[in-house]
């Protein structure tokens, strides 16, 4: 049974919970990711050596998209298996007319989500001539930002009940906490227009 009763901050403490990591910008390693992600259960879909051969991106994203992948599912409705991936052949593939991203993985609204040359995350909005939006620096980033929000979403429905997050009923120290990380180690994720920006935005105050 959980206990309501646990001061709120607690999940942010680094001692009660040492996967949320200290906050000072350290790169998440994929064995860590991999570790820490499973460990309930929940899948990562890793890319295979073909597929990251198709793009140049930085070695060190393709070794986490390799040895570790990305969520099946997470926060706020990204997914990151295979068929969220597509195909080359895919008309929006041939749409996008880019050769400098790979595609992986999509949003809620079927935009692709892809890793730039430099290594950022980033969404292509179909329906504005795919114009970009800024998820995080990179994968690694993304990988414990998308860890601290599982376990947002956990202490929020803990704490206001199961439909809270859905709601955007999040308890304000929560969102303080989540802020507080991405102003730290990615500001631009806090830009207007960036993914998590948004996402917090829609949030009730």
């Amino acid at each position: 049974m959980q206990d309501r009763n646990r001061p709120v901050a607690d999940i942010w403490n680094p001692a009660c919970y040492p996967e949320l990591g200290s906050g000072r910008g350290d790169h998440m390693s994929p064995e860590d990711f991999k570790r820490l992600w499973e460990v309930d259960g929940d899948f990562l879909c890793p890319l295979s050596a073909d597929e990251l051969s198709a793009v140049v991106i930085p070695a060190d994203a393709r070794e986490f998209l390799n040895q570790a992948g990305l969520p099946q599912d997470t926060a706020p409705f990204l997914s990151f298996d295979a068929i969220s991936r597509g195909q080359q052949s895919d008309p929006m593939r041939s749409a996008m007319a880019r050769s400098d991203i790979l595609v992986i993985g999509a949003n809620g609204s079927g935009d692709p989500v892809v890793v730039l040359r430099d290594g950022t995350l980033a969404s292509l909005n179909h329906d504005a001539a795919f114009a970009e939006t800024y998820i995080n620096k990179d994968i690694n980033t993304f990988a414990e930002t998308a860890l601290k929000m599982r376990h947002l979403i956990a202490e929020t429905q803990r704490l206001n009940g199961p439909d809270a997050y859905l709601d955007g009923n999040i308890p304000a120290q929560l969102c303080l906490e989540l802020r507080s990380f991405l102003d730290r180690t990615d500001p631009a994720s806090l830009e207007p227009g960036a993914l998590w920006a948004d996402e917090i935005a829609s949030w009730k105050p």
